[in-house]
């Protein structure tokens, strides 16, 4: 599920592109998340990132990874993000604590990770300050909610209150001529990665395999006992998963998305099944391992 673009430049030359971008939205030097992801892009350009622990060196080239992919890629494609939204991303500390109230900035940063996938699948975006996405291609629009998982025992709790959250949004929303669909995305990461830091494998290929062995795992075991969702309009359910990994044969630290797309539940119409299948076909190229 892994597809490397050939093209990206490396991560310090990504940020420092990106410094105008941030400053048209005020966020400035003085950010201290962003500042020190400038000190790590800095030791990477000239090599004095050599002396990092791996794990901090891991989690650190993870969050830049993440930053640089999602900001690179809106900017050129020039979508209109509040400019409230993106401060908010960049809330918290440099390295995910955790804690779900420490790392709500991470949340915001997943949900334009989610718009910027639809983008790129060619579908147009509405988006307001707190993160309410609506994707819209043809005569089908799509409500997302997105959320991040901490807590195993939490997890048909959270897919409760998205379900709940996106009829609330089919009652509030404007009229419109074509179907209204829903969908849940959830990113397990910080369950994922709560027993180890990092993977270590031979290649990029074998992280990226133990990677989505480790989502479809934790799909089978803590998503589908609770999966089942009442309204035949909540369609689909999209499992991403951000992970590093030490490798042998490739760059010492890869860092990549990994993307289920699956059907809410198995009463949903054949029509609807196929809307998730394009959905998931029009997703897989977009997965990126960065080096």
């Amino acid at each position: 599920m892994q597809h490397r673009l050939v093209d990206q430049p490396n991560l310090a030359l990504q940020l420092q592109s990106l410094l105008p971008f941030f400053a048209e939205h005020d966020i400035g030097p003085n950010n201290m998340r962003l500042r020190a992801y400038r000190d790590f892009a800095e030791d990477l350009a000239t090599g004095a990132s050599a002396s990092y622990e791996a794990a901090h060196f891991a989690a650190l080239h993870k969050e830049l990874h993440e930053l640089t992919f999602v900001f690179t890629t809106l900017r050129q494609m020039k979508a209109a993000i509040p400019s409230e939204l993106l401060r908010k991303c960049f809330t918290g500390e440099a390295i995910a604590t955790g804690d779900p109230e420490s790392d709500r900035g991470r949340t915001y940063l997943l949900q334009l990770r989610a718009a910027l996938y639809f983008l790129l699948a060619n579908y147009s975006i509405l988006l307001d300050q707190e993160c309410d996405l609506i994707a819209q291609r043809g005569r089908v629009r799509f409500f997302v909610e997105c959320k991040r998982l901490y807590s195993v025992r939490k997890v048909c709790l959270r897919l409760r209150e998205a379900s709940n959250q996106i009829v609330s949004r089919f009652k509030t929303a404007p009229r419109f001529r074509g179907l209204s669909r829903g969908i849940a995305w959830l990113d397990p990461s910080p369950i994922l990665q709560q027993h180890f830091d990092i993977y270590s494998t031979y290649s990029r290929a074998g992280a990226g395999d133990a990677a989505r062995r480790d989502l479809f795992e934790f799909h089978r075991t803590s998503v589908v006992p609770c999966r089942r969702v009442d309204d035949k309009r909540i369609i689909g359910l999209v499992l991403q998963y951000l992970w590093p990994s030490l490798t042998r044969r490739d760059e010492p630290v890869v860092t990549g998305f990994t993307t289920l797309v699956l059907p809410s539940n198995r009463e949903i119409g054949l029509l609807d099944s196929w809307r998730m299948g394009r959905l998931y076909r029009s997703f897989l190229p977009l997965n990126v391992v960065q080096e």
